[in-house]
């Protein structure tokens, strides 16, 4: 499977998808989504990004970059990510806007080996052209501790983060939406070494039920470290 996905913080313009499972799209706050995908492929220029939904439209252009992760282990899937410059234009909700932000490309490698309770994906893409990724699952039932993580980061200012302590702590509302994010990432617990630390802040959101899941679709703004970024946070809950 693979998806997409482009927050601009100075327009608020938000983009994802997520193959054919679900697609969503955010203006002034307002949350379009739907299950399924109006995606178009572009056969002859696969560079070139178009969806729809109801009355908006985005076309976009997304040129990869060199930054790239991989995340994940056979618990929580594996996940391999591309920073992206993306250029182009989106048009609903009476308006036309154009977008000029980075985004993130994500090909699934390996699904989990077995279903569990709730898996979550961050990412975030950082201004200054760095990319985090996290992925954990759990049984939705034990403490955070019991959850099988794992976190990856690349592009400038990044740190090797093979084998360490990730530490997520989210606020809901009371029908589940992650309002408020801080993280907590240890390199090396045991030497002591400063953790990277992040907060996100809800933009815009929407949930999907689907067969056998209902997914949350969140749009975040981050700060890791005092670098701002953007990105999705994605929970999927077995129904």
């Amino acid at each position: 499977m693979s998806g997409f996905q482009i927050i601009d913080i100075d327009t608020g313009i938000c983009v994802a998808t997520h193959d054919q499972r679900w697609t969503a799209l955010a203006l002034d706050g307002d949350v379009l989504s739907a299950v399924g995908s109006d995606r178009v492929p572009n056969p002859s220029d696969p560079t070139r990004r178009s969806l729809s939904i109801a009355d908006s439209r985005a076309e976009i252009d997304m040129v990869p970059s060199e930054v790239t992760v991989t995340v994940g282990n056979e618990i929580t899937g594996i996940d391999e990510l591309v920073l992206c410059h993306v250029a182009g234009g989106v048009d609903g909700a009476g308006r036309h806007a154009e977008i000029s932000a980075p985004g993130v490309s994500t090909t699934t490698i390996d699904e989990p080996r077995e279903s569990t309770g709730v898996r979550r994906s961050m990412t975030i893409a950082l201004s200054d052209g760095g990319l985090l990724a996290i992925k954990t699952s759990s049984d939705g039932i034990s403490p955070h501790s019991a959850e099988a993580s794992d976190v990856a980061m690349a592009g400038p200012k990044s740190a090797d983060l093979t084998g360490a302590e990730t530490l997520v702590s989210t606020e809901f509302d009371a029908d589940g939406v992650p309002r408020r994010v801080t993280l907590e990432i240890w390199q090396d617990p045991e030497l002591g070494d400063r953790p990277l630390r992040g907060a996100g802040q809800l933009i815009s959101s929407t949930t999907l039920d689907l067969p056998g899941e209902r997914v949350v679709v969140a749009f975040f703004h981050w700060s890791v470290n005092d670098r701002e970024g953007g990105g999705v946070y994605e929970i999927r809950r077995q129904s």
